[in-house]
């Protein structure tokens, strides 16, 4: 189970599904694990694994996600794996970034955080 931090790292966030924007997601993430973060959600992750949805833009400057239609999500919540860069959104959405910039965003489900951040709509 990796820690996850307010967005910029300023501040650990204590792990508690019900109540913390990261619900179970720090437990689907292992730093002794050699494999990258995609590959863990897709073998760890009980609600369907991993599953980018294409179509985001992300400013590299303020990790602000933008979807078509949608408004901006700004990161509620934000960890490391190795040289991986992993940011959570409201509505559930988890970036996946990148050394080079690139990146993969896939919906988690909710299930389990009765007041998590992450679940706002």
């Amino acid at each position: 189970m990796i820690r996850w931090y307010t967005p910029g790292f300023k501040a650990e966030i204590p792990y508690d599904p019900n109540f913390s924007p990261t619900g179970y997601l720090p437990q689907f993430l292992d730093e002794r694990d050699p494999r990258p973060a995609a590959e863990q959600f897709q073998a760890n992750y009980p609600f369907g694994g991993w599953s980018p949805m294409q179509g985001w833009r992300l400013d590299a400057e303020t990790l602000v996600i933008r979807y078509p239609g949608d408004p901006p999500f700004r990161p509620v919540a934000e960890t490391r794996l190795r040289d991986e860069r992993i940011l959570l959104y409201r509505g559930a959405w988890v970036l996946v970034l990148q050394p080079s910039g690139s990146f993969e965003i896939a919906r988690r489900s909710c299930i389990g955080m009765t007041h998590g951040a992450c679940c706002l709509r």
